[in-house]
């Protein structure tokens, strides 16, 4: 028999802006589609944080570059960790 991953919250974190001061927010896509959006953080470890209270799947990104792995466990094919 083939195991079947079951389905998690995906979070997605991106700048607000792209002046100063940066903001960044970001939305957690359940399941089953519905959407909850973040408020407007001023840090991206902020924003990750409220990301990580609600699913153990997120990626986000800064100012410029790819987007990263910022969940836990193993990372999707095409997302790596953040530079140290």
């Amino acid at each position: 028999m083939e195991s079947v991953e079951s389905p998690i919250a995906k979070a997605y974190i991106a700048p607000d802006n792209f002046d100063e001061p940066l903001r960044f927010s970001g939305y957690v896509e359940q399941p089953d589609g519905r959407l909850e959006f973040s408020p407007t953080f001023e840090s991206l470890s902020t924003a990750l944080a409220w990301a990580r209270d609600r699913t153990d799947f997120v990626i986000a990104r800064g100012v410029s570059g790819p987007y990263y792995w910022y969940g836990v466990g193993p990372s999707p094919r095409d997302i790596t960790a953040p530079p140290q």
